[in-house]
């Protein structure tokens, strides 16, 4: 993913008044039509205009989870409850290679 198209998502993150997001997140995308937004998925801020680059690598963003924040180049997925984990957790789901 180029740098520009990486920061695509953050700045537009900083621009939005009137909802509680930063520039690392949080941000979630619908798995069917890969659209970004800001916000948890349960409850989604304002559509977000992204690159192909992260069009690309939904699939890989939504088959553990549909919201995230970024960490570093890392797509950090909020994931649901599981064996061991009485509540939700977070881990590392994409890792971003920046040209």
């Amino acid at each position: 993913m180029s740098r520009g198209d990486f920061l695509s998502l953050q700045v537009q993150a900083a621009d939005i008044q009137n909802f509680a997001v930063s520039p690392i997140g949080i941000f979630s995308v619908d798995a069917s039509d890969a659209n970004y937004y800001a916000g948890m998925n349960r409850d989604r801020g304002p559509k977000l205009v992204v690159a192909p680059a992260w069009r690309a690598i939904a699939k890989e963003i939504t088959t553990s989870s549909t919201s995230f924040v970024l960490r570093g180049y890392d797509v950090v997925a909020y994931r649901t409850a599981k064996p061991g984990f009485s509540q939700g957790y977070w881990a590392i789901r994409v890792r971003l290679k920046i040209s």
